[in-house]
């Protein structure tokens, strides 16, 4: 289910049951698209709402003629990299800062 209140912010809502059980928010500008947040029900992790909803996000970018999905920093987490190379994504090194 996406829902775009703005045309640069797309929220993604699975559903089960009649229950909402994760979300996500994407941006979307020149072309390109990024994974800004989700989250999900623990209780219905079996399900694989997050794929679902990734799998959404991505396909609606081919059919807008979107060329890139950026997924985020995975922060060396083993397995959001594995999701995430699930997807075909491909590891990009950049430099990221952190003000303190």
């Amino acid at each position: 289910l996406c829902t775009p209140t703005d045309p640069h912010v797309h929220f993604y809502l699975a559903e089960k049951e009649g229950q909402v059980i994760a979300g996500i928010i994407v941006l979307a500008w020149q072309k390109k698209l990024l994974y800004w947040h989700g989250c999900s029900r623990e209780d219905f992790f079996k399900d694989y709402p997050n794929n679902l909803l990734h799998y959404e996000a991505i396909k609606w970018a081919c059919e807008n003629n979107f060329t890139y999905y950026d997924m985020g920093a995975s922060m060396d987490m083993e397995g959001v990299i594995k999701f995430k190379k699930s997807f075909g994504a491909e590891q990009l090194d950049f430099a990221s800062y952190r003000w303190k």
